[in-house]
């Protein structure tokens, strides 16, 4: 059972792929002649908050496909490569799963040139009871970080998203879009742009709002440090609930 990473690729690796892979590092806790079920939780609990399962570093042309992961504090994970210094490239996401996560999809470390484009991702969090925020996706790490620059770029399509989320999506920095999405939960926050940029096309937002929002409520949020977030052709169940505080933009045409 790996406890920090999994599989990690860096090293200026350029064209490679990593296709039809399942990462299910809990099997080897479950008892042997059936019993299936987390005997060593506290293992598992470790895991969850302290390993990622796939972590890619200066890679190009990568392509990623059709692959699992299940229990870690980041399902996949973007970060710059500690030997080469250098950033993650341009790669392709298709099929990716990620399951029983406190951060499904983290990009730690971007510059410029960064553009990860994941297709017919599952992303999920669990509710873990020691991580107290989770979100399926985490575009760096704090509020305007430097660590990613604010035109590297995230692009998911035609993504499920469904769990236990505090926040759907934390964005700090970049540009993150989102196209044909469906939030099944979307937490306090389907959207939370805290500092960067996001559009937001063609999604739905499934959890209901029971009461009108109150305080950073809704399913959508652009706090004071964030650029803009376009909102365009979604549909939430409960309505429109958004918040905004600072003076970053709003547009699109869910904007009435």
């Amino acid at each position: 059972m790996p406890l920090r990473a999994g599989i990690w690729v860096g090293g200026g690796a350029e064209g490679g792929f990593i296709r039809n892979m399942q990462f299910n590092p809990h099997y080897g806790s479950r008892l042997p002649e059936g019993g299936q079920g987390y005997p060593e939780v506290f293992m598992m609990r470790f895991v969850q908050s302290n390993c990622s399962a796939l972590k890619f570093a200066d890679v190009k042309n990568q392509t990623i496909f059709n692959n699992f992961v299940y229990g870690s504090v980041y399902g996949i994970h973007f970060l710059k490569d500690a030997i080469t210094g250098k950033y993650p490239g341009k790669m392709t996401v298709i099929g990716h799963g990620s399951d029983g996560c406190t951060y499904s999809l983290f990009v730690e470390d971007a510059d410029k040139n960064t553009k990860i484009v994941a297709v017919n991702s599952e992303l999920v969090n669990t509710k873990i009871p020691n991580e107290p925020v989770r979100s399926y996706v985490l575009m760096g790490n704090e509020v305007n970080t430097g660590k990613v620059h604010p035109n590297a770029k995230l692009i998911l399509y035609n993504s499920a998203f469904w769990g236990s989320p505090v926040f759907g999506a934390i964005i700090n920095n970049g540009i993150v879009s989102f196209q044909q999405a469906n939030f099944t939960r979307s937490g306090t926050q389907g959207i939370d742009v805290r500092g960067g940029k996001a559009h937001v096309y063609t999604s739905y937002f499934a959890q209901k709002i029971a009461a009108p929002t109150a305080g950073d409520g809704g399913y959508a949020r652009l706090g004071e440090q964030g650029k803009s977030i376009e909102l365009t052709n979604n549909y939430y169940l409960s309505g429109f609930r958004f918040n905004k505080s600072g003076e970053g933009l709003i547009y699109g045409s869910d904007k009435k």
